[in-house]
């Protein structure tokens, strides 16, 4: 197991989680509910970390969070996705059926 990031925004965490594990490495969320223990411990003690399973997908999984964080957050409508054509609300940039990750830019 090797530690990737701890996240301020649990959301943006599950998005990372999710595009991660839509290419096929494997991770898990740690401190997910130490957001109570804010006051007893420093807040950045209480962020949800993300976490490998396996020490092996390191660079690939740091080289998918780097092109997540170059790309542009949201798309500005809905859109389709290319792979399954399952039409995607614009909250969104990651298509919930497949998971393809949209490229914008």
């Amino acid at each position: 197991m090797k530690k990737l990031d701890a996240y301020e925004n649990l959301t943006e965490l599950q998005m990372v989680k999710s595009a991660l594990e839509a290419a096929n490495i494997a991770c898990f969320i740690k401190n997910e509910h130490a957001i109570g223990a804010i006051g007893d411990l420093p807040y950045t003690d209480t962020w949800p970390e993300l976490w490998l399973h396996e020490k092996r997908d390191w660079d690939r999984a740091q080289q998918l969070i780097q092109t997540l964080k170059t790309q542009p957050k949201l798309p500005m409508s809905d859109w389709q996705c290319p792979e399954c054509q399952t039409t995607i609300e614009r909250e969104f940039n990651l298509c919930w059926s497949c998971g393809h990750v949209l490229q914008l830019g």
